[in-house]
């Protein structure tokens, strides 16, 4: 079996790995009589009758990597920021109010106002429906916000630079050549190599 590593969004897991899993996610639940088991019962029968070479962490390492999640399996504070982010804040008595904090700055950009809105809308939820800490909430958004399918998206987030510095010594052994001027002398890609 091949044993390639595959990059799944930042994850390393070899090709073996990732052929188990897509075994474990295409496997036909209500024939296996586990369609309604929550996660951590359907990944124990998959280890212990199906596939035993499975690595139950890996796997649920995938499961998370890849934004598989059952219902049933989210957290207490997932389930507080759900309901938070799905609140009717324009109907809400008394968030109009808060407005005024959120507009009535010099920093108009849009991630300057979306920010003091979130905050706003935090310090609204945490008063009148829930306690919900806003650092909190912001920390869980950024470690399960879904990874950008486009590779350059870093640079647009980043106001189109990027702050990482390119490693060149990966470029080092490469040679510009002047295939006009190398022509012209008479030199072959042999002769050039």
């Amino acid at each position: 079996m091949n044993s390639d590593i595959t990059n799944v969004e930042g994850c390393a897991f070899t090709t073996e790995e990732l052929q188990r899993f897509h075994r474990f996610y295409k496997l036909d639940w209500d024939e296996a009589g586990l369609a309604a088991a929550p996660l951590p019962e359907r990944i124990r029968h998959f280890v212990s009758s199906i596939d035993p070479d499975t690595d139950s962490t890996r796997l649920q390492a995938w499961l998370r990597t890849m934004g598989i999640i059952d219902e049933g399996e989210k957290s207490d504070a997932a389930k507080l920021y759900e309901q938070f982010e799905q609140f009717d804040f324009a109907s809400a008595p008394g968030f109009s109010q808060r407005l005024a904090d959120v507009y009535g700055s010099d920093d108009v950009s849009k991630h300057g106002i979306g920010e003091r809105m979130d905050m706003a809308k935090a310090a609204y939820y945490n008063e009148h429906v829930a306690p919900l800490d806003y650092a909190a909430y912001k920390q869980f958004k950024e470690s399960s916000a879904p990874r950008p399918v486009c590779p350059y998206q870093h640079l647009w987030d980043a106001g189109g630079t990027d702050k990482e510095q390119p490693d060149t010594a990966k470029f080092a052994h490469v040679m510009t050549i002047d295939i006009g001027e190398s022509c012209a002398a008479g030199l072959t890609l042999a002769a050039i190599n």
